[in-house]
């Protein structure tokens, strides 16, 4: 009978779990280094690396590029079968809820709303949009529609700050009893993913500041082109480790012509030396990998061409 022996993707799974659990991992904290992990577990790091890839799609963990993988955190979850508020149900988790109001007015039944409060049509409702976020996190915009004789002045009342349902119970007497819930799977309307999307954008633009080159516009290339063409400059490239893809992002775009002169890939110390003159003492003194040299290329190559600007890309490849 031969003895069962786990895939090595499993057997790796296995391991990461078996660290979460020994080591009292919290959402968060870091795991080693994949090297250490693959060297303690005798497991390639292709193999690690596909069982994390595995637990990531899961939600257990979260793989940041340059910092390492941490333990994710722990999701939202909600029992539909009571009737608590989306901030009742998030406190029991110890989670926060907060709450931008987007749309709050009157409006009137059309067909399917006068079939849902079995009304006829034309009955005045109040119609609440707001974006609800968990602990900072954007989850989901909320549509709400309530009988406007129930709730006359609600537009009066903080439904940023106070939950909807405190608010009815407390200022209007009315307490649900029972709901129906329906789970389908569709796609956010162009508004909702923008009203959605609208928070984070703003934190990105608060962390980055004039880092932050646009908001739906193309990528950094043809934004870079378009504004160089649009004052008149051109430019001129030395590439070293990049071997030319500098210019190859720049002629992708249309009309690049009128923005680079040309450029040149010197990947050696000698090409350095030999096509844009680079002295060959800089380069034994700082290094090919430096900001001295990578300033030489690009003060040389914009003499060499007579642009108004030079880049000089310079790195490990």
């Amino acid at each position: 009978m031969q003895e069962y022996r786990p895939r090595p993707s499993a057997r790796a799974r296995e391991l990461l779990e078996g660290l979460l659990v020994d080591y009292r991992l919290r959402p968060g904290d870091r795991l080693p280094s994949e090297r250490s992990l693959s060297e303690a577990w005798g497991l390639s790091r292709t193999t690690l690396r596909s069982a994390v890839a595995l637990m990531e799609e899961d939600g257990r963990l979260l793989s940041r590029p340059g910092s390492g993988t941490f333990v994710a955190p722990e999701k939202y979850t909600r029992n539909l079968q009571g009737l608590l508020s989306m901030s009742q149900a998030a406190a029991q988790q110890g989670r926060k809820v907060t709450t931008r109001l987007l749309e709050l007015r009157r409006t009137e039944c059309d067909k399917h709303l006068a079939r849902r409060f079995n009304q006829v049509l034309g009955y005045p409702l109040y119609k609440i949009v707001r974006l609800r976020s968990v602990d900072g996190e954007p989850l989901m915009v909320e549509t709400s529609y309530i009988p406007a004789r129930r709730v006359s002045g609600l537009e009066d009342k903080d439904l940023e700050h106070n939950s909807l349902f405190r608010v009815l119970e407390e200022d209007f007497g009315i307490l649900p009893v029972q709901g129906e819930e329906k789970i389908g799977i569709t796609y956010a309307t162009a508004e909702e993913a923008e009203r959605m999307m609208a928070p984070v954008i703003e934190r990105v633009c608060r962390e980055f500041g004039e880092l932050v080159y646009g908001i739906d516009c193309p990528n950094l290339a043809t934004y870079t082109v378009k504004l160089l063409m649009e004052r008149g400059v051109t430019v001129a490239c030395a590439e070293s480790c990049t071997g030319g893809e500098l210019q190859k992002c720049i002629t992708d775009i249309p009309g690049a012509s009128a923005v680079l002169l040309g450029g040149t890939v010197v990947y050696t110390n000698a090409a350095k030396t030999s096509l844009l003159g680079v002295p060959a003492a800089l380069l034994e003194e700082k290094g090919a990998v430096s900001r001295e040299v990578a300033e030489e290329l690009a003060r040389r190559v914009r003499e060499k061409l007579d642009s108004d600007l030079g880049v000089g890309v310079t790195g490990l490849a």
